[in-house]
């Protein structure tokens, strides 16, 4: 890879670069009766994706992986399929989202229950029925309140409608809910459940989506706590509101315009479907929480919210400076440049979360947050498991070495931010209204911070003969979810450390956020 880095990139520079990598940034799609998906990794070892879960599917990875196959010539008919099977995940938790719809408070019980009760972001791809990852039998418990992955569904959702890739009679059809299951099954079927019985239409996609935006009104995301991008303690996380404030502002757009005579066919699309909501709304008795109305009042509501937690100065900042949920910077902030960009943000926003996420910038990598336990150093000899479980989170804690973070792929996914953030700044001839002490005052200067980025997301692609941070081998040209520490003290006291690529590799996320950060790159 060295030999074709550059201090600034041409075109024809980055055409060589997206061909060189094309293997390397391939994501495997897996396609079975019931579906298409993306696994989170690929592993060569059964033993190894058992032992992590990492052959699992993440709807937020899959989002990620919808985008950047959408946006490779020849992988569209595959970006589409992914898209349409997480769609169709979402609507067999149509009873789920019925419960909490009618019942926030099943989110409130004690965990690992509550977090069990929100709709579920991850599934074993091998199961027919969307079923849950098992641990000895039974249902792993996970935390699945992940609001930005629900937001990200919907923010692609609307960008495939958009560009007509999904048509409304694609998510109108009928689909098999065999995972759909009752929170608690002493409960009798809520209203919308015994229509959709009888109405199969019901469970079409669609109505997972009406569903869906009315399970983010009923458990009020502007204030909720959840476990965010990380999976981790729910807080208030900026980047969970700010994700879902821009997939309902996206949908309402797309929902909204008069009806005129002589539409286009887009428009004509596009009034049908407002139209096809609107019906699933009234057939689910969601009036006043997924209507264009009650849309637009969640807006605002995020909003307020959005702008209070970036003034106080990040991801979950309205808490005690001592209390274990405070976190300004957090990598997960970048999500807000893109792939979802809330209209009402400002440059001095976008520029202030790119200072505060730079902080974290590492050797290797990006960490996701200061004091982050999960993989850092030795984490791969101590016998934890890298799941959900307090046991595990409490033993990491234990084991943590101090400025021994994980550093992540993220400098793709930074450079693409500084890019978009260029752009904006040019388009709005904006060279004012910093954020106080931005180090960033140009379009110029974000574009040599985005090349820099490149070509350190470049760099982390694995070479001949590396051994990863479990002390196995690794093999060469692919992209590891993060590099890792590895610290030994010698008998006389020195203390040696190595870093060295996650066992956790390729991750399709990594391979998904440099192909897109490369098509950023293309378009300048």
């Amino acid at each position: 890879m060295a030999t074709l880095l550059r201090a600034e990139y041409s075109r024809s520079d980055i055409a060589v670069l997206l061909s060189k990598t094309a293997g390397i940034r391939r994501i495997q799609v897996v396609e079975q009766p019931w579906g298409t998906f993306i696994n989170a990794a690929s592993f060569d070892s059964q033993d190894e994706a058992s032992a992590t879960n990492y052959d699992a599917v993440w709807v937020r990875d899959s989002i990620w992986g919808y985008y950047a196959l959408a946006a490779e010539a020849g992988r569209e008919q595959d970006a589409k399929a992914v898209l349409l099977t997480q769609l169709s995940y979402l609507a067999s938790q149509s009873e789920r989202m019925d419960r909490v719809i009618v019942r926030p408070e099943l989110l409130d019980m004690p965990e690992p229950v509550g977090s069990m009760n929100a709709v579920h972001i991850r599934f074993d791809a091998q199961s027919p029925d969307y079923a849950d990852v098992t641990e000895h039998g039974e249902a792993q418990p996970w935390t699945h309140k992940q609001n930005d992955a629900l937001g990200l569904v919907i923010a692609a959702s609307v960008h495939a409608l958009r560009d007509g890739s999904v048509t409304l009679d694609e998510l109108s059809v009928p689909v098999p809910v065999p995972g759909s299951k009752a929170c608690s099954e002493n409960d009798a079927p809520s209203a919308s459940t015994r229509d959709a019985a009888a109405h199969p239409a019901l469970n079409s996609r669609l109505a997972g989506l009406v569903r869906l935006v009315a399970y983010l009104h009923a458990v009020k995301f502007q204030e909720m706590e959840d476990s965010g991008a990380w999976e981790e303690q729910p807080r208030r996380n900026t980047s969970s509101i700010g994700i879902v404030v821009s997939a309902l502002e996206d949908l309402h757009d797309l929902l909204g315009g008069a009806v005129v005579e002589h539409q286009s066919p887009a428009r004509q699309e596009r009034s049908s479907l407002a139209r096809a909501y609107g019906t699933v709304v009234s057939a689910l008795h969601l009036e006043g929480l997924a209507d264009a109305e009650s849309i637009s009042t969640l807006i605002e509501e995020g909003y307020e919210v959005l702008h209070r937690q970036l003034r106080m100065g990040g991801e979950s900042p309205d808490y005690p400076v001592d209390d274990a949920r405070y976190r300004q910077a957090d990598a997960a902030l970048l999500s807000l440049i893109y792939p979802c960009r809330p209209k009402g943000l400002d440059l001095a926003e976008e520029l202030h979360i790119l200072q505060i996420v730079g902080s974290l910038i590492g050797d290797f990598g990006i960490r996701r947050y200061l004091h982050d336990t999960y993989q850092s150093a030795n984490f791969w000899w101590h016998d934890i498991k890298p799941d959900a479980d307090p046991e595990s989170h409490a033993k990491r804690e234990a084991e943590f070495v101090r400025g021994t973070e994980a550093e992540w792929f993220f400098d793709s996914w930074y450079a693409t931010c500084c890019l978009v953030v260029a752009k904006e700044m040019e388009a709005d001839g904006m060279r004012t209204g910093l954020p106080a002490g931005a180090s960033v005052s140009s379009p110029e200067m974000l574009r040599n911070t985005a090349v820099r980025h490149l070509n350190r997301a470049l760099g982390q692609i694995t070479g001949d003969g590396m051994v990863s941070a479990d002390g196995k081998p690794v093999g060469p040209d692919l992209l590891p979810e993060s590099y890792n520490r590895i610290v030994a003290r010698h008998d006389d006291g020195k203390v040696f450390t190595w870093a060295v690529p996650s066992p956790i590799a390729p991750l399709n996320w990594a391979k998904a956020s440099l192909t897109l950060c490369l098509q950023e790159f293309l378009q300048e």
